[in-house]
């Protein structure tokens, strides 16, 4: 995604992928990319598309909890043991971390889980806001959020048609209404995406850190919200410690004061004291009541040997379209592998080199233009290092045959970019389809993806970038850009940043990035829209030497107005440009990069650099 210069270059061949942005999409097309990324749910140890009517979620209530990166099984041993005996043909969408995820369906197979572990980052309350989407985006009819520490008691409640949002007040001796508001977000039923998008706008007009509780105060007294009566979601400040057995008891039904009691809170700190009044209470209300009691209370975790392949553990936690070569297939067991020298290697073990390891991403199209050139000063630079590749089915097929040596995690994601005849849409096509935004979107998305399944760090870079040296370690750098180093009013017009080269450690800023809306400028939201962390000291400027673009050497680009092919050299067994190292370069093969590719080579010959026999192109 190079600014244009002054004076247009050649262009360069129909064969390179596409590599600039277009406007975003329109909120339907959005949505509808959104919710490609949701695509399955685990149970009883398989993978079932979420439009298969086993998965039990179109057109269907759901669940849906965010659960905090502190949180362990051990806290949700009620939670889930309450959802697998009253509501085991529900479906929960889970917001927890990839550990937490495998733990879970592993302790309770019974019950149908769509996990989402790229959404931990978040605040509280924007964790409930975007697994609730994620939930209505896969087609789900209604959705009941449930805090992780509400135990139900009793089955959900049936909601009448007219009911457009169930909540429940504070009650007892409730926190403060002008600093948490009116209703607990404990218990929260929502009847459509529109009604999610309402409580989205007040939380955003609040701020996040305000408005989770206190913008439910927006439903308050209005027509079709209905206030779920006392005995749900019974709250730690409604509970009296020391009068539990006079509170919690069996009259006539599970009673919490006067109220049938169907859910409460029960925290881990006040369980020993809560758990056992509740369960003393639930013996003395019939057989249907015990068995509840037995099985959320006394039950001995269900975790055991599922038969389960040992490579399960990260396949079903991403984000589920782009998990693998067979990615949106109906096979998914290798999905979540590393191959390398012929073998399929689990994420998770320590010879893939992707968890606490630093990974490289790409996307790629094809495997014609600069894509040789790359894996070529690849192999020479950071043979050690897993290389997470978003492509074709073809590109899947290709890479891990054509490289033997390397390790690649192969993602089949970009068939969807392709004509019925099978060719492959160019930009303009793209941009007519409206899927020039997504196309550039899989970027962002392919690193994600490798930190979500444990990488340290994801470099991601444009298949017309090549390394002239290792990259740079960078220690606690979360985000970083590169800027262009153009010319004002090339800036101007395609953005301060280049995206054809970032490094991401955190889940949190690739997300910001995948959010940032596009101000309607061809760029879109993968380069230009990057403008708006300028200011943001989270997103760090990497050095000069990274990213260095064709437009920085030419008059028609760079701040000089001359051309600069003679500052690229080497000095003292270094490959300078303006006296800065060069750590990567990023030009496609063509008329407007002959200067830049002679120096180049003049370069390499006098450092002695390996690459120098990579280096050729259409001049050659």
């Amino acid at each position: 995604p190079a600014p244009a210069p002054a004076a247009a270059p050649a262009a360069p061949p129909a064969t390179a992928p596409p590599t600039t942005e277009e406007p975003a999409p329109t909120p339907a097309a959005e949505s509808k990319a959104n919710a490609e990324e949701i695509s399955f749910v685990v149970h009883q140890n398989e993978m079932i598309d979420i439009k298969d009517a086993e998965a039990h979620v179109v057109k269907k209530d759901v669940i849906a909890m965010a659960v905090s990166e502190q949180t362990a099984v051990s806290d949700l041993v009620y939670t889930m043991r309450a959802i697998e005996h009253f509501e085991a043909d529900t479906t929960v969408f889970v917001a927890c971390t990839p550990d937490l995820g495998a733990a879970l369906a592993e302790a309770f197979p019974e019950v149908r889980f769509s996990f989402h572990p790229g959404l931990t980052d978040e605040s509280a309350a924007n964790m409930a806001l975007r697994i609730l989407r994620k939930a209505f985006e896969s087609g789900a009819k209604a959705a009941w959020y449930m805090s992780s520490d509400l135990v139900l008691l009793a089955p959900l409640p049936a909601m009448q048609a007219n009911v457009q949002v169930g909540l429940t007040p504070f009650r007892g001796s409730p926190p403060s209404p002008e600093t948490h508001g009116t209703y607990d977000p404990g218990l929260i039923y929502l009847s459509s995406l529109n009604t999610l998008r309402r409580w989205e706008d007040e939380v955003q007009r609040r701020g996040s850190e305000e408005g989770g509780e206190k913008a439910l105060d927006a439903f308050k007294g209005e027509e079709g919200t209905f206030e779920l009566p006392c005995g749900n979601n019974v709250g730690r400040h409604e509970i009296d410690l020391g009068g539990l057995s006079s509170q919690v008891k069996c009259d006539s039904g599970l009673k919490f004061t006067s109220c049938t009691l169907a859910s409460l809170q029960i925290d881990q700190k006040q369980s020993s004291k809560i758990a056992p009044a509740v369960q003393s209470a639930m013996s003395k209300c019939g057989s249907s009541s015990v068995a509840a009691a037995e099985s959320i209370f006394h039950a001995k975790s269900s975790s055991k040997s599922s038969g389960r392949p040992e490579t399960t553990t990260a396949r079903y936690l991403g984000p589920g379209g782009c998990l693998g070569k067979w990615c949106n297939t109906e096979s998914q067991t290798d999905s979540a592998k590393v191959v390398h020298r012929w073998k399929a290697i689990p994420h998770t073990d320590p010879a893939a080199k992707v968890a606490g390891h630093v990974i490289i991403c790409l996307v790629l199209s094809s495997m014609k233009g600069e894509v040789e050139r790359l894996m070529a000063s690849l192999q020479l630079f950071q043979a050690e290092t897993t290389i997470f590749v978003s492509g074709t089915r073809e590109v899947a097929e290709i890479m891990p045959t054509k490289y033997p040596k390397m390790r690649f995690s192969m993602h089949a994601c970009l068939d969807k970019y392709r004509d019925d005849t099978g060719k492959w849409l160019g930009r303009s096509a793209l941009s007519g389809k409206k899927l020039w935004f997504a196309f550039n979107s899989e970027r962002p998305r392919l690193m994600r993806i490798a930190l979500q399944l444990g990488a340290s760090g994801a470099w991601y870079m444009d298949t017309d970038v090549v390394l002239v040296t290792p990259l740079p370690l960078l220690p606690g750098v979360k985000a970083g850009l590169t800027p262009h180093r153009a010319r004002k009013d090339v800036e101007s017009a395609n953005g301060h940043y280049n995206s054809g080269m970032a490094y991401f450690s955190s889940i949190l800023h690739i997300e910001q990035w995948l959010n940032a809306k596009s101000n309607g400028n061809f760029q879109g939201t993968a380069q230009k829209v990057l403008n708006k962390f300028m200011k943001n000291p989270e997103f760090v400027d990497l050095p000069c030497g990274v990213n260095v673009g064709w437009y920085q050497f030419q008059a028609g680009s760079n701040p000089e107005s001359t051309n600069l092919f003679d500052r690229l050299n080497c000095t003292n067994g270094v490959i300078v440009f303006k006296d800065c190292p060069v750590v990567t370069l990023h030009f496609h093969f063509g008329g407007q990069s002959k200067g830049l590719v002679e120096s180049l080579k003049l370069a390499l010959e006098k450092c002695k650099n390996p690459l120098l026999p990579f280096i050729h192109g259409i001049h050659d």
